[in-house]
Order: C-alpha cells, then sequence, then structure tokens
C-alpha cells in the first residue's frame, strides 16, 4: 500500500487495487474505492452536522435585519433571559450565606482565641498572685519566727543579766557582812593591846609607846626591823597611833593570820571588779567622745558647728524637716545596751542615707557637711568603722564625684557643680575608707568590687587635677592583691580593666601631657613628682602581685614606655639647667623596674616586638643600657646613678646584643 497525506486532516491509509492482491493478504477483503473526496469540500457543500453553517448564518442574519422578530422566539429568549437572572440571585444568595457563615466562624474563632487567652492570662496572674502570697506569707512567718527568736534571746538575756545581778548583789553584801566582821575583829584587837600596852606603862623607858621588844628578829615586822637597825626610835608625829598598828600586825602575824589572807583575796577581788567598770566606763567614755567629736565638728572656722549648718538645709521633697531635726531624732532609736558598740556605725549610716537622698532629688548643696563629718569619723575610728560602712559609701561618693570627674575628663567646665562638691575631699573620704579595709583581706576585697572600673578609668586621666590624679594612684596602691589589680568587676572584664589602668598609669611617663582645660604643659618638676609616684607603684606591683607582675610584663606599651623613660632621663642628666636629683632619681627606679620585669618573665616577653613599636626603640635601648653600664661615679653629673644600676644594665645588654656587638659598644665607650 501507499500512503498519502491530507493537509487538512489526519493521515489515513487508502489501499491501490492495482497492488493489493487476494493471495498475498487473505484476511483483507478488496473494496472498490469511490473516487475520494476532500472535507474541504463536503463542508463547503453539506456543512457540519449540528454546525451553523456560516454563510447560511450570514443570509438569516441580513434577512432578519430586513424582516420584523419572530414573537415566539422573542418569548423563549425572554424566559431563559428570568431563568438566568433566577439563577445569579440564587448563585449571589448562596454566595452570601457563605460569606456570612465563613464571617460567623470567623467571629466564633475569634472569640474562642481572645476567651482562650484571657483564660490563659487569669491561670498566670492567679498562679502569679498565689506565689506572691505563698511569698508573702513565708517572708511574714520567717518574720514573725525572727521577732519570736529576738524575744526569746532577750528574754534569755534579761533573765541571764537578773540572775547576774542577784549574784552580784548577794557577793556584795556577802562582803560587806565579811569586811564589817574583820574591821569589828580589828577594833577588839587593838583595844585589847592598847589596854594590855596601859598595863605595862609603869615601868616604861622613857620613849612613849615604846615598849620591850621580842629579841628574835623574826618576830620583828619590817618597821620594827628597820628601826632597831637604824638604832632610833620611831618618829612620827602620832607616835601612839603607830605603836598601835606595829602591834597589831605582831599580834596578827602571829595568831591571826587566816582572817587577814581572807581580807586580802577578797579585796583583790574588789580590785578586778573596780577595773572591769573602769574599762566599762572607758568604753562609755569612747562613746561620749565620739558623740561630743561629731557634735562640736565644723567645717572650718568660718561656718558654725556642723550640726547647727544642717539646721539651715531640708530636702524639696519634705521641706519642712530639717536635716539637723532628722539626725536628732535617729540618735534615741539606739538601744543603751547598743549604744556603746553600734553608735559610729548607726551615725554614720544616718548620715550617708541623707547623703543618697540628697543625690537622688539632685539637691547638691548640703553633701560637703556630710563629706566632712564622715572624713572625720573615719579618722577618729578608721579600722573600726570603715569595713561596716563600704557598702553604703563607695557608691554614693562614686556618684557624687561623677558630678564633676566625667565633665572634666571630656574637658568640658566643671564651675555648676564647683561650689557644692569637693572631688578632692571625695577621694580622700574614699582613701581613707581603703585604709581601714586593708588589714583584713576580705573587707579590702569586698571593697574593690565595690568600685566601679570605669570611675577608676575616669580619675587616672590626665585631665584631672594633681591633687586629685595623686589620690587616685594612692587609691590603686590599696587595689594590689595576689588575684587582681584595681575594680573586681569579675568574668572577662577583670583582665581587660587591668590592662586598661596599666595603659593609662604608664601613659604619663612617655608623654608630657597638659594642663586641665589648657594647651600648656605641666610644670616639669610636677611631672617629675608624678612619674616618680607611678613608677613606685609599679615596683610594688611587682613585688606584691604575681598577677599584677604578669599584667604589667605583657601589657603591649608598658615596657616601652619605660624604655622611653630612662631614655629621655638620660638625655636631660646632660643638661646642665635639668634637676639632675629627680632623674637620677627616676632613672635608679625605672631601671631597677625594667630588670625585675624582664628577668622575672623574660618568657612571656617579646622584647624585639616591645622595641619594634618604639620610633628607633632599638637604638634607644641599646644607647640607654650602654651609658648606664659605663656611667662612672666620680662625674658630677652621674653621680647621683646607684653602683648596682650599671650591673643591671650589664645583664639586660646581654639579652639582646651579640658578643661581636658587645665589643663594639665597649670600645666605642672606652675609645
Amino acid at each position: 500500500g501507499s500512503f498519502t497525506k491530507d493537509t487538512d486532516f489526519e493521515d489515513e491509509i487508502v489501499i491501490n487495487d492495482i497492488s493489493n492482491n487476494l493471495g498475498e493478504l487473505p484476511f483483507l477483503q478488496k473494496k472498490i474505492t469511490k473516487p475520494r473526496v476532500s472535507p474541504k469540500q463536503i463542508i463547503s457543500q453539506q456543512g457540519l452536522p449540528g454546525l451553523i453553517n456560516p454563510q447560511d448564518e450570514l443570509g438569516k442574519r441580513s434577512g432578519l435585519e430586513n424582516k420584523p422578530v419572530n414573537k415566539q422566539n422573542a418569548n423563549l429568549s425572554d424566559s431563559v433571559d428570568a431563568k438566568i437572572l433566577a439563577l445569579m440571585k440564587q448563585v449571589e444568595k448562596l454566595t452570601n450565606e457563605r460569606n456570612e457563615l465563613r464571617k460567623d466562624v470567623d467571629i466564633k474563632s475569634g472569640e474562642i482565641a481572645i476567651v482562650r487567652s484571657k483564660y490563659e492570662k487569669t491561670a498566670l496572674e492567679f498562679e502569679r498572685e498565689l506565689l506572691a502570697a505563698r511569698k508573702l506569707n513565708d517572708e511574714k512567718l520567717e518574720q514573725q519566727q525572727r521577732i519570736l527568736e529576738a524575744a526569746r534571746i532577750s528574754e534569755q538575756n534579761a533573765i541571764t543579766e537578773r540572775d547576774f545581778i542577784k549574784r552580784d548583789l548577794v557577793e556584795e553584801s556577802n562582803r560587806v557582812r565579811q569586811l564589817s566582821r574583820v574591821k569589828e575583829t580589828e577594833n577588839k584587837q587593838v583595844i585589847s593591846i592598847t589596854a594590855s600596852n596601859e598595863k605595862h606603862r609603869t615601868h616604861g623607858d622613857g620613849f612613849d609607846g615604846d615598849q620591850p621588844q621580842p629579841t628574835s628578829q623574826s618576830k620583828l615586822s619590817p618597821f620594827e626591823l628597820a628601826s632597831r637597825i637604824t638604832d632610833s626610835p620611831n618618829r612620827s608625829i602620832k607616835r601612839k597611833r603607830k605603836t598601835v598598828q606595829i602591834q597589831t600586825e605582831n599580834s596578827s602575824t602571829m595568831g591571826h593570820r587566816e582572817p587577814i589572807n581572807t581580807s586580802f583575796s577578797e579585796n583583790s577581788h574588789i580590785a578586778h571588779e573596780t577595773d572591769e567598770r573602769q574599762l566599762r566606763s572607758l568604753k562609755g567614755d569612747e562613746w561620749f567622745d565620739f558623740m561630743g567629736s561629731m557634735l562640736d565638728h565644723r567645717v572650718d572656722e568660718k561656718h558654725l558647728r556642723t550640726i547647727q549648718e544642717l539646721g539651715k538645709y531640708s530636702l524639696p521633697s519634705t521641706p519642712k524637716q530639717t536635716f539637723q531635726t532628722s539626725l536628732l531624732a535617729k540618735i534615741p532609736e539606739l538601744k543603751v545596751t547598743e549604744c556603746m558598740k553600734d553608735f559610729p556605725t548607726f551615725f554614720c549610716e544616718t548620715l550617708i542615707s541623707m547623703w543618697i537622698r540628697c543625690v537622688d532629688e539632685e539637691y547638691l548643696k548640703p553633701i560637703y557637711l556630710f563629706v566632712d563629718m564622715l572624713t572625720v569619723a573615719l579618722e577618729m575610728k578608721t579600722s573600726s568603722l570603715a569595713p561596716h560602712i563600704i557598702n553604703s559609701l563607695v557608691p554614693i561618693t562614686q556618684r557624687t564625684s561623677d558630678f564633676i570627674a566625667i565633665p572634666r575628663f571630656q574637658s568640658q567646665p566643671t564651675d555648676k557643680y564647683d561650689q557644692y562638691i569637693d572631688l578632692s575631699a571625695c577621694m580622700s573620704l574614699l582613701y581613707i575608707a581603703s585604709l581601714g579595709c586593708i588589714s583584713k583581706s576580705e573587707d579590702i576585697t569586698r571593697f574593690w568590687k565595690l568600685m566601679r572600673w570605669d570611675f577608676v578609668l575616669l580619675m587616672l586621666s590626665t585631665n584631672q587635677s594633681l591633687t586629685d590624679y595623686d589620690l587616685i594612684l594612692r587609691l590603686i596602691s590599696t587595689s594590689i592583691m595576689t588575684d587582681s589589680l584595681g575594680a573586681i568587676p569579675g568574668g572577662e572584664k577583670q583582665q581587660l580593666q587591668a590592662g586598661w589602668i596599666i595603659d593609662r598609669l604608664t601613659y604619663p611617663l612617655s608623654e608630657h601631657p597638659c594642663m586641665p582645660m589648657s594647651t600648656k604643659r605641666f610644670d616639669t618638676a610636677k611631672i617629675n613628682q608624678v612619674r616618680i609616684k607611678i613608677l613606685r607603684i609599679m615596683i610594688s606591683m611587682v613585688s606584691r602581685s604575681l598577677y599584677a607582675s604578669k599584667t604589667l610584663a605583657t601589657h603591649p606599651h608598658a615596657i616601652g614606655r619605660v624604655i622611653c623613660l630612662i631614655s629621655d632621663e638620660l638625655d636631660e642628666l646632660y643638661n646642665y639647667q635639668s634637676r639632675s636629683g629627680e632623674s637620677t632619681q627616676i632613672i635608679n627606679m625605672a631601671t631597677r623596674l625594667l630588670y625585675y620585669l624582664v628577668t622575672r618573665h623574660q618568657s612571656l616577653i617579646d622584647m624585639q616586638q616591645i622595641l619594634a613599636n618604639i620610633h628607633g626603640g632599638y637604638h634607644k635601648y641599646l644607647l640607654s643600657l650602654s651609658r648606664l653600664n659605663f656611667s662612672e661615679e666620680d662625674l658630677v653629673l652621674e653621680s647621683g646613678i646607684d653602683t648596682d644600676i650599671a650591673s643591671y644594665a650589664l645583664e639586660l645588654l646581654e639579652l639582646v646584643v651579640t658578643p661581636a656587638e658587645g665589643d663594639a659598644i665597649q670600645s666605642a665607650f672606652t675609645s
């Protein structure tokens, strides 16, 4: 067979009569095909069944334009349109109902969510209130238990004191009875001895009251023995009274030993009790001395007593109640038994609480009175008072100092606060408090935990005054401990803030800073004194704390600044107009510090890297050490350099130069 393809329809198979033989394909019956008509011809002639013939449609349309519309067809179209409209309305109605149902479902879901959230919130609030009520009940129960325990202790103490008083009364009455008995016995003995002496007066030897005495010296009293040795009678104004006393002593020595011994022991006991009473009275005197000092305190001669000055000030929140009234009203709250021990702490805490309220309300006028009075109190009782008040004293002192320290750090004027706040007085107060805590490690640790690390860095700025800078240096010297330096914030900041302190501390060693609020530099003599104090603190770090020593050795700039200081001071030493005494002192201290740091922490120090961070650092280091190594004592300018400095410089040189370089340096200085 052959395949033919029609371009308008799918391919179809046409069997050719000539090529199709019945013998070859027995399953096919022979059909005689009619001449093929293409689909296009059929469509054009008959049209598709069930489809509208386009040509007829055109004819009908053209006819409709000319003929009237059939009435029956119009009615049919109207009914169809009505049905369509009804269906559309029904669909719209169903759609609206669906939307309303969805809206109702959403509303119900929202209401359910609101109810659920309210329920959860109510449950949480109930649990919170229940926990708060339980906590409150527990606190009340604990407070009541404490009150009950305190009442029991007070009752027990009262019972104990009552028993002691009863016993003291009994002992005292017994003692009085015994003393009266002894006195009666002595009076009887005196009367009997006097009567016996009067019987022998007819045979006297001419001396009043001196009768024949025993020859044995062991039976003589010391007074009589001394009279016989000197071969002279007793020349007392009241001879008869002396005779009676001597004879009483002899008679009591012979036959009445026990009563005298008993009275002596009782007298010793009375003396012991008298000493205890005197000690208690001395403690009471201390309390009255402290109280008197506080009430008599005044800032200076221009001011009234501080207690009177406080009567001029009151908080803005309570204008009718002066500080004087508040302070005097607090004093009677202490019990009599507690006054001697707790009064200084109680008094200082009262002053600090007033100070805190002033800062909270930014009422700064009376603060100088509190600072001055607390300073005097700490000076009187430094070690016994400071550990008990630092928890409240240290934070408020730093808060008050911020009014001056922060603007100065930012190079801004502080005229607004200078008339009310004395930063130096606040720093002195902190320093005295630290000295009071330094005797016990737990107290000084607690002190530096209360100090803010940022406050220490603020005060280490060269924008602060020299007095305040000197006070912060003294304060930092109390922070050098085995495992910390400066404030103790804990965590990662501990090591970071120690490095920041060393960075601020060593800055003036290699720089000459300007005066606060000025472009003029500090006087050389003043900056030298500051450098000496800084070097002393650094030396104490190396000697007192391994932690501080390692922190100093590993700091990226500390050793380099010490090297620059030595080099600069050696240059100043050969300047005839310089202060050679201060320069040699700085050179001695800085060289010792450098030697101890390098030799003790040689494994931690990368000297090449340190010298690379300094402009011309390697040459400065070699030249400075070489000058010190070859310094001579008989020269005027170098006479202040200590003899051991040369040996330190030599050891440091040997760590950085080769033997060939050492020979070259020696030849350069000896030629």
